[in-house]
């Protein structure tokens, strides 16, 4: 999959880094691979101030009950998650 304009990444050990860090990021999962072209849902990950990870949109979870980083990963892997790499050179710079 590619999105136009955007730097999408696979890496999810450094996606766990970013979260704790407080990073809101897009990213993109596969919906359905049912058709002849996958149907991408755009999601957001983060980590909410109290409880675990979270991968959804409003009113839909994608997460898993695990939790901890393996569980994490695991569930990027399952949903085939890609995510929009932030441009920490801007963050670094304010």
């Amino acid at each position: 999959m590619e999105m136009k304009g955007y730097n999408l990444s696979e890496e999810y050990g450094t996606l766990w880094m970013l979260i704790h860090q407080s990073y809101r990021i897009p990213a993109w999962i596969v919906y359905s691979d049912e058709y002849e072209e996958p149907i991408y849902d755009l999601v957001e990950v983060k980590m909410p101030k109290y409880g675990d990870y979270s991968i959804g949109t409003r009113g839909i979870s994608y997460s898993s009950i695990e939790d901890g980083e393996k569980g994490f990963i695991m569930d990027c892997k399952a949903l085939k998650l890609k995510f929009a790499m932030p441009d920490l050179q801007l963050k670094n710079s304010n």
